[in-house]
């Protein structure tokens, strides 16, 4: 394992990764219809391969939060909810909801990584803008 890697299950680094863009409390679904969240240009890699653009568009929907990315032709599908806390990857050839194995977070590189290697987002411009929002 790289020095600066650190590995967590997915209940440990979901919140705090994650909470600021989860539904809030007491949303039950199917109350409302998708709403969008924010667009990312940014850059991900699927199976260990190098990084590549992407964008990433999140929407909270049916209680939870969506994140599809999308990158080149293909697209990945990730579904977090917090009552119970979930994570899960849509299987596109079933289309069927699968629950993450893992969820690694790489902190040098502002990196996050699910099921391994499977599908990884590099979220720097996201802390940028965020950070310009802030000041």
């Amino acid at each position: 394992m790289h020095p600066q890697t650190l590995c967590l299950s997915v209940a440990a680094v979901a919140p705090f990764l994650l909470a600021p863009l989860l539904p809030a409390a007491g949303h039950a679904a199917g109350q409302s219809p998708a709403v969008p969240l924010y667009r990312l240009e940014t850059s991900c890699s699927l199976r260990g391969a190098s990084a590549v653009d992407c964008v990433v568009d999140a929407r909270e929907e049916d209680g939870a939060t969506v994140y599809r990315h999308t990158i080149g032709t293909q697209v990945e599908t990730i579904r977090i909810s917090d009552g119970p806390l979930r994570m899960e990857r849509l299987d596109a050839a079933t289309g069927r909801w699968r629950s993450l194995r893992s969820a690694e977070a790489q902190f040098s590189t502002n990196t996050i990584c699910f099921d391994g290697r499977g599908l990884c987002v590099l979220k720097s411009q996201l802390s940028q803008q965020r950070a310009r929002g802030a000041g």
